[in-house]
């Protein structure tokens, strides 16, 4: 199988593996309540993240990691550590996150990235954090 489709691939079985093993987070802490007539000015609190939010900001860490991989043993610990987490969470979901299309295609680059990381560590050519591939 040449480099392309391998890489390709390798980011869809990723991009399957985010979206089948996401679970729901707990809600966050309920809000203090609101003193009435209060002078000071209103505070813009964020909304909570969303849980594939969170799903993004766990995949790119694995993602970082794999990308930092310089050989084979390496890129196997991550994958390790990758699938534990997505048992991990497929073990408490409740139900699947709802994905934008913007957040598919995120999903994608992820798992593109990922993968190409992932090739290049296995072929001990180490692409470093650009996730691009080194012949």
């Amino acid at each position: 199988m040449s480099s392309a489709p391998r890489s390709a691939a390798i980011a869809a079985l990723v991009s399957l593996a985010i979206v089948a093993c996401w679970r729901s987070s707990p809600p966050p802490p309920a809000s203090p309540p609101v003193a009435e007539q209060s002078t000071a000015r209103p505070q813009r609190v964020a909304p909570p993240m969303r849980n594939v939010d969170i799903m993004f900001e766990a995949m790119e860490r694995f993602t970082d990691d794999m990308c930092r991989c310089q050989d084979a043993p390496c890129a196997q610990r991550v994958s390790e550590d990758l699938t534990r987490w997505a048992q991990d969470q497929a073990k408490t979901e409740a139900e699947q996150p709802q994905m934008t299309e913007e957040d598919q295609k995120r999903a994608m680059d992820i798992g593109q990235r990922m993968g190409t990381c992932m090739q290049n560590a296995m072929m001990g050519s180490g692409a470093g954090s650009s996730g691009t591939l080194t012949p």
